[in-house]
């Protein structure tokens, strides 16, 4: 046109600006904005300016499109509105706010538009005050005002503010609703999870002959989701059919799936997803997240190698999903592969955070730390989420002094601890008694505020006192700290751990008169309590107290601990009493009986109970036969269990398998009889494993023997030089032995690959 000779005018510029808006050239922007003001449009013409306006604002280039506004000789409502809805669109709640205050104070009088955009600006900030100032204005303003676009706003301006109330009343004062009305209120109970509501709305909505679009389908399919009603949403289904919307709309099509997975679980979503017309990388998130969510780990990773063939790359939504199961099922390889395929997507800066940190929490999960620290070190912006990751892993491997340097390094980057981060540090310090340290930790929880508001961290911080051996402290951090059920139990079990049962029963006691009501933990703690203290009436207090409840017939852990009670107090007939009436009798309730009678000498139902536990009705197998020698081990039936080995051969299976023997030395080293434990494994028919050393390890650890450890530890380093287990173990042993010199050498071996002397 140009070289034709012909000079653009403003309908000229209008429509090359309206493509260029659409096609979101910036280059081309600038060029076209040069010639308007070049031709003084700017200054002769309005409506140019206000498209140009409309233009960067929709681009996101607000210092521009404001340049153009203050350009502009004269300003309107148009000029102001095509800058507010930008803002909108980019989540600018805040300077749209602003905007529409300059707007005013020019003198210029808002129109519906404006309107609109201030409410969704209050919305976006989730600033009620102001919503209810602008609602307040156009109530002023008069009813040519108040539209039905308004009013839309309005619900949706208190629905993102949380005040359901006041939504309805402006719905209810409506005299026309239209669709937007009722979607706006359907989500506006779903966002105040009032879900049946929103369906009862739904129904009311049909009444009226409005026909439902995407939106109200995808509203009331949410809804079913979320409180699981089936038919419902089979019913929904069938009238999204009779729409046609089905086969047009993929966004109905993946909450249809996300609907009968929740409503009706995953092998109906399979069966829905498999008919879709359009299967978008949403349903197949949808899907992969449901199987994951199902523990179906296995089926997710399927799922997503299908996605990948059928050519729909994966997003953020994915990844988060697929390293959820590679860390559940702990395939290392798998997360390297996921790790390889992130590497190569294009992710936003967000995105890339969020993807990280889930990839450190796998590796760690996968117990694969080195690569869990790469992929930590690799993090251009590590938010608290990331920092925990790591320190799990340093916490899950028993890296104490490696957590606490983690959290220094936390602290020193500016990033600051939440209460997950509190609780991983405060076990670290309890469990090497760094008593200097947790009292710092304490000093900041105090002044975080912490420990009046936060029972997670306070019950840690309680945990930690009682770990480093200072009861009173721990008692008065309870007392001043929020208190739960859970922190009670915590108390209790302190006590208990320091041979405290008085002390338990009187924490029982303030516990019931502060209002808290019991659970299944307390009362195991209680239970054990009243045995350790010989207190007979208490503990027919707490049986008649537990039977009235009803977690005597819901419980078998509760039956067994009342069975130990009793046995304690040498009242083998209650006992059996709690026994014979126990709804099961399963083998956590027969090994508490078998020890009962055990205390008494009674050999003969001792065997009677074992076999009644493990071989009722069913053919002995080594695996029965491993589920017995299991049970005496736990229930530190040495006599027993050493009977039962002994006559397997002659009457039962034959030769007894390497998983049996290994249940010996289990058994052997529970009860910490070591020299026992080596002459099982010297008489073993089979080579000693990696599991016989670690269980010798184990029994080590328990009763701090620190020569036996050593020679387990060559051993099992013996058969893998990099045994994660071992190397835990032996620095336990060693700490306990306060050899910390050896510790410290261990950690350095495991963390950096250094060479360490484990006999010195």
């Amino acid at each position: 046109m140009k070289h034709e000779g012909f000079h653009p005018n403003a309908l000229t510029f209008l429509a090359i600006l309206k493509a260029i808006t659409f096609l979101g050239d910036g280059h081309q922007a600038a060029e076209v904005h040069s010639q308007v003001a070049g031709c003084g449009l700017l200054i002769r013409d309005i409506t140019v300016g206000n498209a140009l306006i409309d233009m960067y604002a929709k681009c996101g280039s607000f210092s521009k499109a404001h340049c153009v506004l203050d350009d502009l000789s004269t300003r309107n409502s148009v000029s102001w509105n095509a800058l507010l809805t930008g803002h909108i669109k980019y989540g600018n709640g805040g300077v749209a706010l602003t905007c529409f205050e300059h707007m005013q104070l020019e003198g210029i009088s808002p129109d519906s538009t404006t309107f609109v955009c201030g409410l969704k600006a209050c919305g976006l900030l989730q600033d009620v005050g102001a919503g209810q100032r602008l609602h307040t204005e156009i109530a002023r303003q008069g009813p040519s005002k108040t539209d039905v676009e308004i009013s839309n706003a309005l619900i949706d301006m208190y629905s993102k503010c949380g005040e359901l109330t006041m939504a309805q009343e402006v719905f209810d004062s409506l005299k026309v609703r239209n669709l937007v009305s009722w979607n706006s209120l359907m989500t506006c109970y779903i966002e105040q999870g009032h879900e049946e509501q929103a369906l009862a709305s739904y129904e009311l909505m049909l009444c009226t002959g409005l026909v439902p679009n995407s939106v109200t389908f995808i509203c009331v399919l949410k809804a079913c989701s979320s409180v699981g009603i089936p038919y419902q949403g089979q019913m929904i289904h069938a009238h999204i059919v009779k729409t046609g919307l089905l086969e047009s709309d993929c966004f109905i099509e993946t909450a249809l799936v996300d609907m009968y997975l929740k409503c009706l679980g995953i092998q109906a979503a399979e069966k829905i997803f498999n008919k879709l017309v359009f299967k978008t990388r949403a349903s197949w998130n949808v899907l992969i997240a449901g199987y994951i969510e199902c523990e179906e780990n296995e089926n997710g990773i399927k799922c997503f190698e299908q996605m990948q063939r059928e050519g729909h790359s994966p997003d953020t939504v994915t990844f988060l999903s697929i390293l959820k199961a590679c860390g559940s099922l702990k395939n290392a390889s798998k997360a390297d592969q996921i790790h390889a395929e992130i590497a190569k997507t294009s992710l936003g800066t967000l995105d890339i955070v969020m993807v990280s940190n889930a990839l450190v929490s796998t590796y760690v999960k996968c117990g694969v730390l080195e690569k869990a620290q790469e992929a930590f070190n690799k993090i251009l912006v590590k938010t608290v989420i990331s920092w925990n990751a790591i320190i799990a892993g340093y916490a899950d491997q028993g890296l104490d002094n490696e957590v606490l340097k983690c959290f220094e390094c936390m602290q020193a980057s500016g990033v600051c601890p939440d209460e997950v981060t509190f609780v991983y540090i405060l076990k670290a310090c309890g469990s090497i008694k760094a008593l200097e340290k947790g009292e710092e930790l304490h000093d900041l929880i105090i002044r975080e505020g912490m420990l009046e508001n936060d029972s997670f961290v306070a019950t840690a911080l309680v945990n930690m006192y009682f770990d480093l051996g200072m009861l009173v402290e721990a008692q008065i951090v309870h007392g001043m700290s929020v208190r739960d059920e859970v922190s009670w139990n915590v108390l209790i079990s302190g006590f208990i751990y320091h041979r405290l049962d008085d002390m338990a029963l009187q924490s029982y006691k303030q516990m019931l008169q502060e209002g808290f009501a019991p659970n299944v933990v307390t009362f195991l703690r209680v239970l054990k309590a009243c045995a350790g203290e010989g207190t007979v009436h208490k503990g027919q207090e707490l049986h008649s107290e537990i039977a009235r409840i009803g977690h005597l017939q819901n419980d078998v852990m509760i039956g067994a601990a009342l069975i130990d009670m009793y046995a304690s107090f040498g009242m083998l007939r209650n006992a059996q009493d709690v026994f014979d009436k126990l709804t099961i009798q399963d083998k956590v309730s027969c090994s508490a009986m078998i020890s009962a009678h055990l205390q008494f000498g009674d050999d003969e139902s001792v065997m009677n109970l074992i076999m009644k536990a493990f071989v009722d009705e069913e053919e002995l197998d080594p695996v029965t036969s491993s589920m017995i020698l299991n049970s005496c081990a736990h229930a530190g039936l040495v006599d027993a269990g050493q009977l039962y080995f002994q006559t397997m051969a002659t009457e039962y299976l034959g030769v007894p398998t390497l998983e049996h023997h290994i249940c010996m030395v289990d058994l052997f080293g529970r009860a910490g009889a070591l020299d026992r434990v080596f002459a099982v494994i010297e008489d073993m028919p089979f080579s000693s494993n990696c599991i016989v050393w670690h269980n010798v390890l184990g029994a080590c650890q328990k009763h701090d023997s620190l020569e036996s450890g050593r020679i387990a530890f060559n051993h099992a380093i013996e058969l893998a030089a990099q045994d994660v287990v071992a190397l835990i173990s032996i620095r336990n042993i060693y700490a306990a032995a306060n050899m910390q010199d050896n510790v410290k050498k261990l950690e350095a071996f495991r963390t950096r690959n250094v060479e360490v002397d484990e006999t010195e």
